[in-house]
């Protein structure tokens, strides 16, 4: 007699709910979900054998699925239909988990499908219109009564996803402490997501996908906050102290260090050369230490330029790295001019005969001047080489005398001349006689 109770109010059950048409309005839907699940439930309290109750916890989970999806569209609130989703995945878990053994094979699946169907249709309802926020609540509500592996794998995998997703936005944002708590949020649920989804293999391969991601981004995160730490005390360091705090100095330096090795870990470019163009500033500023500075700064901008094709002409840290470089080398030009001037004196010393020599062919008439020169220093390494034979007739037309000089001071101009090769001394002489030639050339215009 009780298996046959159990039978009667299954079959009871299923009359109930094969009569739910789609015309039908929700009151009606759910007076008869809620008949037919009263009919269950004493199918489920009756049942005798396994197999009966198994049976019974899979019309459960079916009717409290179709109730779901009725108050999903036609209740105010999604909360209702929450409870059902969840009612219909105890349902399905356990008929899944207490009916290995007791029903074949065949059936066990198609209770997996259903229940996968189920939970796809959860996320692709109104679930996905909601805020990401009340999405994850959602998600960690009904995957409690998740027991079913791979659907409860999938399920902490979409958490891990929303949180990663909140994370990055963040990240663009610039809210490194909304990102790093959001990627510190995706732990849990990706080591669940393995735990619960062991052996699924597209669950391990997506898990092991999202973790690195999740590294990356953490890791672009703290490099932002490290960032920001010591841009707050390189604020103090150099407004709110009277006198200049070496400690706290240093302390920026390590700060700035620490977000310029975040981003190495994960190759994140504009991030690290951001950190060292910040620290180059640092050493330049404060700490005076310019060889440093302008190490930090180089690397700062060969990073920037290794973005190509995008540009940071604009962007404040980029002209800033930039101005401080200039600045090196104007300094550099400037110190490197005054040195060779003084040695050039010194070496004018060894050359007065040529120097004298020079500045009394600067008397002579253009065609002979050009002569003396080719004859008495001729160019070293020469572009126009024919121009060493130069007519000297007294009628030679004006604009080939002008040619002559201009390619004259092309082959004895100071920057072709090779110092290792040549010598100091003959940089002194092409530099004198470049001198000449373009007084003449300018003579002649």
């Amino acid at each position: 007699m009780e298996v046959a109770g159990s039978q009667h109010w299954r079959q009871k059950g299923n009359g109930l709910y094969a009569s739910i048409k789609d015309g039908l309005s929700p009151v009606l839907k759910r007076d008869r979900l809620q008949q037919a699940a009263n009919c269950y439930y004493k199918a489920l309290s009756t049942g005798i054998t396994e197999d009966d109750k198994m049976s019974a916890s899979k019309n459960l989970a079916m009717t409290a699925w179709r109730r779901a999806q009725v108050e999903e569209i036609s209740s105010g609130t999604f909360t209702t239909a929450v409870f059902y989703y969840k009612e219909a995945f105890k349902y399905f878990s356990t008929a899944v988990s207490q009916g290995q053994g007791v029903k074949p094979n065949i059936w066990i699946d198609d209770v997996k499908s259903s229940a996968k169907v189920c939970w796809e249709g959860l996320k692709s309802g109104k679930c996905s219109e909601m805020d990401i926020d009340d999405r994850i609540n959602v998600y960690y509500d009904v995957v409690q009564e998740i027991k079913i592996s791979n659907i409860r794998g999938g399920c902490f995998l979409d958490i891990a996803q929303c949180h990663f997703h909140i994370g990055v936005t963040a990240v663009e944002k610039g809210s490194f402490e909304r990102a790093l708590s959001e990627m510190r949020n995706c732990h849990m649920p990706l080591h669940e997501a393995v735990a619960s989804g062991k052996g699924e293999v597209t669950i391990e391969r997506e898990v092991k996908i999202l973790e690195v991601d999740v590294f990356m981004h953490q890791c672009m995160a703290e490099s932002m906050q490290a960032r920001s730490i010591g841009d707050q005390l390189y604020h103090q360091l150099t407004m709110d102290e009277e006198t200049l705090n070496m400690d706290m100095a240093w302390e920026v330096v390590d700060w700035y260090k620490l977000a310029i090795i975040r981003t190495r870990e994960v190759t994140e470019v504009e991030l690290e050369a951001l950190a060292l163009s910040r620290l180059g500033c640092l050493y330049d500023k404060v700490l005076k230490m310019k060889d440093k500075a302008k190490r930090y700064l180089i690397r700062s901008m060969q990073l920037a330029h290794s973005m190509h094709p995008r540009t940071f002409t604009n962007v404040d840290w980029f002209k800033e790295c930039s101005d401080i470089l200039q600045a090196y080398q104007r300094e550099t030009v400037s110190v490197e001019e005054e040195e060779w001037n003084k040695e050039k004196e010194e070496l004018k010393k060894e050359i007065k005969k040529e120097l004298a020599d020079l500045t009394k062919a600067e008397k002579k008439e253009d065609l002979e001047l050009l002569d003396f020169l080719y004859k008495e220093y001729p160019p070293k390494k020469p572009i126009h080489k024919k121009f060493f034979k130069i007519s000297m007739a007294p009628k030679t037309d004006y604009s080939q005398k002008k040619e002559y000089y201009k390619q004259a001071v092309v082959n004895y101009h100071p920057d072709r001349a090779d110092v290792e090769k040549y010598g100091k001394i003959w940089k002194i002489l092409t530099e004198e006689i470049t001198k000449i030639l373009t007084n003449r050339y300018q003579r002649m215009k």
